[in-house]
């Protein structure tokens, strides 16, 4: 059976059309500004859409600014650690660095369960637009299913990706020329945790979480300095009034 040059499927066989010599010419030189080597022969068989999308030229020239992207990404992200690659099981989609459950520091890790969560990260990339959203869309393109590939993350570092922060200090690597900053005080880091706790309830509304698991997750987020249980719920029902339903208190 006969099969699309450019898709190299025959799902569509009624909308295959013959390659004739201009048709041909179309695709090669569509083919040298993409630098893809696809060739093109009269006689072959394309999908009428697939030879448009692939001739046009804002899809060219869209594709070669990924490709350039990616090139960037490859070329300037240092390897993480001792691997040569990115595992989506065992490193965070969005630091890079290894995401295992065998340290406390680490127990904010989670596994990618829902299959709107690319494209949510995506809208973030296109938000977000600078140099981490380039790295982190380059492995978004790596892979076709997050979910399928057992693709986990720091719940901080989501957290930081999606409201335009940068990488958790923790999680970011430390240059040897680097000057050390002041410590920020216990309030300041409580409020930062606890306004990352409530972005985490907003996006997980369809879960009970219990108010000792936030306040276990708002402990790992600032150092260990997250309210007491009852100045946390006393908070997080002042923020979310009649929301509370989303949260169990659990002693």
């Amino acid at each position: 059976m006969e099969k699309c040059i450019v898709c190299l499927k025959d799902d569509h066989p009624t909308t295959l059309i013959k390659l004739r010599q201009k048709g041909c010419l179309g695709i090669i030189k569509a083919s040298q500004e993409r630098g893809d080597c696809l060739s093109a022969l009269e006689g072959n068989f394309v999908h009428q859409l697939c030879r448009k999308t692939y001739t046009n030229p804002n899809d060219i020239k869209k594709y070669k600014k990924e490709k350039l992207v990616l090139r960037e990404i490859h070329t300037n992200t240092p390897k993480l650690r001792s691997k040569s690659h990115f595992d989506f099981k065992h490193h965070c989609l969005f630091c890079g660095n290894e995401a295992t459950d065998s340290k406390k520091k680490d127990k904010n890790v989670f596994q990618v369960r829902t299959d709107d969560f690319e494209s949510r990260i995506q809208d973030a990339c296109d938000l977000r637009n600078d140099d981490w959203a380039a790295e982190v869309r380059g492995r978004l393109e790596s892979v076709s299913d997050l979910h399928a590939a057992d693709a986990v993350y720091h719940q901080a570092c989501s957290v930081n990706f999606r409201t335009c922060k940068n990488t958790p200090v923790f999680r970011s690597p430390i240059s040897p020329d680097a000057k050390p900053e002041n410590k920020r005080g216990r309030p300041a880091l409580q409020e930062d945790g606890f306004y990352k706790i409530v972005d985490f309830v907003k996006h997980h509304d369809d879960e009970q979480i219990s108010t000792s698991d936030l306040v276990e997750k708002m402990d790992e987020m600032c150092d260990g300095n997250a309210y007491s249980p009852d100045v946390f719920k006393e908070k997080i029902e002042a923020t979310f009034w009649r929301r509370t339903h989303y949260i169990r208190h659990t002693r």
